[in-house]
């Protein structure tokens, strides 16, 4: 099927020379966020910064942060607002100054709520009911360093996402993201991503994640769904809204990669025009 894509964004130029530009990727789980953010983040030599990978790595060193997303995890919920944005706050916050480059950033899964945006867009006057104390200038370097100039919309049926999720493997021997569901339906072919040059029996090695569980996965998309409409008006009547149909999976990426140089105003190489 000939691939559709539908653009609903204008340019804004004149901020874009001033602020790096921000890009954010909001979808379902098994929508391929997490690819096509770590592809396009190398491709336009911006940093990504993964929600899901902050809250696994709060979770791992048991942080009061990584303890409050487990609970919430475990329950297929949401993590909260204030915990999300404090994750983020905090990755920034203890990061080189030179985190945000002249490209900007590829954030996956931030903003997920109408909430998060709101506390990110600089236009809005910021309340501290997120559980952020903010200090002087703390508040600017949310607003601004965390701005997102323009939100790409993976949109994706969920009963391929739900397929998508339920096939996510790492491999404990190379750490390779694999991906064993072969999809061809609705107009969408989106082959095995498997990995190249492995070790031997590799596949035995083979894990999921302990929440990729078909229950757990449905009540993630079916909360995404409940908060996705808001978030997506959002970004639209701002008119910074890009709709995208992966009907080929990452084979996409390439026009994926165009539309979006195209809407900011990146040249080739990944400079400002």
């Amino acid at each position: 099927m000939q691939l559709q894509v539908f653009i609903t964004a204008t340019t804004a130029m004149n901020n874009l020379l001033r602020n790096p530009i921000n890009l954010t990727l909001i979808g379902p789980p098994g929508s391929g966020k997490g690819t096509y953010g770590k592809k396009l983040a190398a491709n336009l030599r911006a940093i990504l910064i993964s929600v899901g990978d902050l809250l696994r790595d709060h979770v791992r060193r048991k942080t009061v942060i990584g303890v409050e997303a487990a609970e919430a995890q475990q329950r297929g919920e949401l993590v909260s607002d204030g915990i999300v944005t404090k994750a983020i706050y905090e990755y920034l916050r203890l990061s080189p100054r030179d985190v945000h480059n002249d490209v900007g950033v590829v954030f996956d899964g931030y903003p997920r709520t109408l909430q998060q945006a709101k506390l990110i867009s600089p236009e809005i006057p910021k309340t501290t009911d997120t559980g952020i104390t903010m200090g002087h200038g703390q508040g600017m370097l949310i607003s601004e360093k965390m701005h997102v100039h323009y939100a790409v919309s993976l949109q994706v049926p969920d009963d391929i996402c739900l397929k998508k999720a339920l096939g996510r493997r790492t491999c404990t021997l190379c750490q390779k993201e694999i991906n064993v569901c072969d999809i061809n339906e609705f107009g969408y072919r989106m082959p095995p991503i498997l990995p190249n040059n492995c070790p031997p029996r590799c596949d035995t090695h083979w894990k999921k994640r302990h929440d990729d569980t078909e229950e757990i996965i449905l009540r993630r998309i079916h909360n995404f769904r409940s908060s996705a409409h808001p978030l997506l008006s959002f970004y639209e009547k701002k008119g910074k809204l890009i709709n995208f149909q992966p009907f080929n999976g990452v084979d996409d990426l390439p026009v994926l990669e165009k539309i979006v140089r195209t809407t900011v105003g990146l040249e080739e190489g990944g400079k400002n025009r």
